[in-house]
Order: C-alpha cells, then structure tokens, then sequence
C-alpha cells in the first residue's frame, strides 16, 4: 500500500514547506496542492502582510503574519474546506511563529495541527514549546524550526538544536525528520541539511514523509502522509438548486397541501410542520426545470505540455542539487521562467473562457460578482 495515495484510501495528507515568500508562486503553489491532492498546506516564511488577500480556491486559510516594515517570516495553514475543523487559540508567544488548528478524525478523536517557524538569529525558548504542547489531544507541529541535530539526521548540529533535544528528552514529545535534506542553499559554496521537521505528541500512528523536487524555494516541500483518515463536513441540503418557475411551484404547492383543520396538540403541531416542510421541498423540485452549473476552475488543472514542462524543471533541480554545475543553474532557471509564463498565459485564457461562459440567468452571473466584491 501506497501511504501518499490519499486518493484511493483517504489518508490524511500535510505539506510542510518553507515558501521563502508565497505572493509570487501562487499559481504553481494551487496546481501543486491539487496535484498531490493534498489536505492540508502549513506553509513557513510565507511573506504576507495583514492587508494582503491570499486565498486558494477551496481551502480556508488562518494565517499569522509577521508585523515588519519589509514582508518576511510569517506562517500560514491551508486546509480544505469540506474537512472538519476549526481555528486554535494559541497562546502569546516570544521567539516562534505559529497557527493551529483542530480537526476532526473519522474515529471521533482530534487531531492538533500547528504549523510553526523560528529565525534563525533567534533562541529557542522551553516556555513557547510548553504553551504549544498543551494540549492533552494528539498534537503534531510542522515546520521549520532552523534547530539542526544529527540525531535526526542533520549534518551538523547547531545550539538551537541541542536546546530542542533537551526539551524532548524531557517530555512526552517526539520527533521525525526525513531522510533526506530539504534545505538546498542557492550558494554553491553551502552544503544542503535538514530544517523542515515534525514534532508530535500523543500521536499513536507511523508518519511518512517524501521530500519531492517542487516549487520555487531553497526549501523543498515535504508532503507528510497519516494512516488515520479526517472527517468530512455533512454538505447542507439546499432547498434551490437551479432556476424555479414560480408559477408553477404555487400550483403544484397549492395542490398537494392539506390544510390542517385544528392544532391542539404538540403532535399536530409537528406532524403539520413536517407535511408543510415535504411540501416545500416536492413543489420546489417539481418547479426546478435548470439545474445550477458547478464551477469549475479549469486553471487547476493546466494541460499535458504544462505539466511536462513542470516535470522537465523537476528533473533539473535534481540534478543540480546532485552535482551543482553553473550551466545546470542556468538551464533551471530558464525552466523555472517559462513554466511561471506558460501558467500565467493559461490562468488568462482560463479566466477569459470563464467570464464568457457567465449566464445571467442562474447563478454563474451572482457568484462571479461576489468573488469580486
């Protein structure tokens, strides 16, 4: 069995990943979530300041930015809306920054999702890990923490990771790291390492990481995979679902309602509200003669040359994290600009083909001007 193929067993899949500024990769930043279909995004160093909008279309987003005359630091989580969650308060803290959430496991447990990240000038303090593991729920923390060990596999080991090492020596909390370096410095004179790490708590489950050669970052996104499933969000029922013909729906409404003759009890209270509400629901259905148009947001989902394009500049940065020769630097950046314009030139054409496809007469017209307003 596969533990990344959440597709076929619905295993709960989070990416950990250090953006190193999030505005600019947008569009390769979607398609990769809709690529590994993954659950939940804990994004580091995402760059954004408070007035800026940043949303992904089906996901919600907490975020915690970082208050700086420049844009930098700053932590963000991106879960899918049908999951069932909601926002963690979290403590004021000194030296980290961090966002949590809570969510919703099929067995009837929760899970603590925190997405943290430390600057690497600053000291580790036993007090923000304390307020960060308070919960007596499974808890697992991602991101990157600049806390470098051998123990988990790092090439060398800084301060700050012999700091974490005794705050985990001396509690309940563990930690996982992948098998191979996800920091990859531009500079050719520094070695790659580990900084993108897991700490969990109270966690009786395996976690599987697989670090993949994506996005445009020195850190390379590690997608984490569970064997415990989320719960989904029951869909509300919707009593409209396309355009009605009223007139129809009052002769249809009028001809199956019974007026009740007296209601002097609770019970033929109930049972009329109940036969009012069925009747409701018949007429409606019986009425709806169009049904109302999914949406469907065809940029997700860019064309065979795009994606083999974006495969072309996967295999070179591989290779020039191998071997880190000049010309191989070169031929990924050339790679790394023609995929960002071929996405920007379909996001156009797709949003044009949208905007064409705009009917005034269901709600194609209404949800198009509410995303803009």
């Amino acid at each position: 069995m596969d533990p990344f193929n959440n597709t076929m067993f619905g295993n709960l899949k989070i990416l950990n990943w250090n953006a190193n500024g999030l505005k600019t990769q947008k569009p390769l930043f979607a398609a990769f979530l809709v690529r590994h279909n993954i659950d939940i995004a804990c994004v580091t160093e995402s760059h954004l300041i408070p007035s800026e909008r940043f949303n992904i279309s089906g996901y919600s987003t907490y975020r915690e930015d970082r208050v700086a005359p420049i844009a930098s630091g700053g932590v963000a989580i991106f879960i899918k809306k049908k999951l069932d969650h909601h926002s963690l308060f979290l403590p004021q803290l000194f030296n980290i920054e961090a966002t949590a959430i809570k969510v919703k496991l099929r067995n009837g447990t929760c899970c603590n999702i925190l997405c943290a990240y430390k600057s690497p000038n600053r000291r580790i303090m036993l007090n923000d890990f304390l307020s960060l593991f308070s919960f007596n729920s499974p808890t697992i923390l991602v991101g990157d923490l600049n806390c470098k060990h051998q123990l988990w596999g790092c090439r060398v080991t800084n301060p700050n990771g012999s700091r974490l090492l005794n705050f985990i020596n001396g509690s309940n909390v563990n930690i996982s790291a992948p098998d191979e370096p996800t920091f990859h410095p531009w500079q050719y004179n520094s070695l790659p390492d580990i900084l993108d790490i897991v700490l969990h708590e109270n966690l009786n489950a395996p976690i599987f990481q697989q670090v993949l050669p994506e996005l445009n970052s020195d850190h390379l996104p590690v997608v984490l995979s569970f064997l415990f499933k989320p719960q989904l969000t029951s869909e509300p029922q919707r009593l409209i679902t396309g355009k009605v013909d009223w007139d129809t729906f009052q002769k249809k409404f009028d001809d199956i309602l019974k007026a009740p003759v007296c209601l002097n009890s609770s019970e033929l209270i109930e049972s009329a509200v109940e036969h009012f509400t069925s009747c409701l629901c018949i007429a409606t259905r019986h009425a709806t003669y169009k049904q109302f148009r999914k949406p469907n947001n065809k940029f997700l989902h860019p064309p065979t040359r795009i994606l083999d394009l974006i495969k072309s500049k996967h295999v070179a940065r591989r290779q020039w994290q191998r071997l880190r020769q000049p010309w191989m630097k070169r031929r990924l950046n050339d790679l790394t600009r023609q995929v960002k314009r071929e996405l920007d030139e379909y996001r156009i054409i797709s949003y044009k083909s949208y905007l064409a496809n705009i009917d005034q007469n269901d709600s194609s017209l209404w949800q198009a001007t509410k995303r803009v307003l």
